[in-house]
């Protein structure tokens, strides 16, 4: 079984295995900016940010027309979920009009050494923010505490490097006009990065001009320059992709609540992580915060296996 949608322009929520139709202008949110995830799979506990933060309108954007519903998970998580839903994207209309425009419609990031489905994201993640504004966040990232986080926010991945799997910004914020043009200028066919987290770096260390707001470290203070809210690693991406393994350690995620207290959010970096297995019960930090904060999904993975 499958979830089919329709390609047209913004989401208008329709009913439990309905099409999901776009118009230029959001539905009225309760609060001020709504939740972005754009990739073509579904990481299994994305759907826990709808969980987390009930009054947040949550939309799952695809690049496909249809989204595997075979194990019904799905159907499962959109009738739990009321302020989740499902939109598939209109790729010509979002790029148009913006400085990445040329950039997609050049074809040069589909040769198979550019990473096509990373950068088709990169290049969406940024688009879609000027067009409506809100929180974006990559699929193989848990939100583990309702989202307090102001707007006009990033947040660093390592020191001196911000992170492109989270961004929140106000809608047609001149930060993300620049980057769509950084983005349509360094785009490097054969760099891995060059449009994600070495884009937003370059612009934010442009917008703030002065690196040291960019030196904060892991447990550090927040920084704020040019109405921009840069927070320490310790948010967002607690643990490095070269150090990926440490979510999966049995054991790791025993003192869960101690260890993550200033943490909002998990990035668990698919890139590295994507063959790893994670045993279910094994008090790891991935199997405590699927537990925790996707717990749907969680009893569903688990059913057939031990491991996830």
């Amino acid at each position: 079984m499958r979830v089919d949608m329709k390609t047209q322009w913004w989401p208008q929520s329709g009913g439990e295995n309905s099409c999901v139709n776009l118009s230029p202008t959001p539905p009225p949110l309760n609060l001020p900016y709504p939740f972005y995830s754009s990739k073509t799979y579904f990481h299994w506990c994305l759907f826990n940010w709808a969980r987390q933060n009930p009054n947040l309108d949550v939309w799952y954007l695809l690049t496909s027309a249809t989204a595997d519903n075979t194990d019904h998970l799905l159907t499962h998580l959109l009738h739990h979920y009321p302020n989740l839903n499902l939109a598939t994207l209109d790729l010509d209309k979002i790029f148009h009009a913006t400085p990445v425009n040329k950039l997609f419609n050049s074809r040069r990031w589909t040769r198979n050494d550019t990473w096509p489905v990373e950068v088709l994201s990169d290049m969406l993640r940024v688009s879609v923010l000027w067009h409506w504004g809100g929180i974006y966040s990559d699929t193989d990232v848990i939100s583990i505490k309702p989202f307090t986080i102001p707007v006009n926010a990033v947040g660093l991945e390592a020191k001196g490097v911000i992170a492109s799997a989270f961004l929140s910004f106000t809608k047609n914020n001149p930060v993300l006009w620049a980057l769509m043009k950084d983005i349509n200028t360094h785009f490097k066919p054969t760099r891995w990065g060059s449009i994600g987290p070495q884009a937003v770096t370059r612009v934010i260390k442009s917008e703030c001009k002065n690196d040291t707001k960019l030196d904060i470290t892991k447990d550090g203070k927040p920084q704020t320059c040019n109405n921009i809210t840069i927070y320490p690693s310790q948010f967002f991406s607690p643990v490095y992709y070269n150090n990926f393994k440490a979510y999966i350690s049995d054991g790791g995620g025993k003192n869960f609540e101690k260890d993550l207290k200033n943490t909002f959010l998990i990035h668990f970096w698919n890139k590295m992580s994507k063959d790893a297995v994670v045993k279910a019960g094994s008090s790891s930090i991935y199997d405590m915060a699927a537990r925790k904060s996707c717990p749907v999904t969680y009893q569903m993975a688990t059913l057939r296996a031990k491991h996830f």
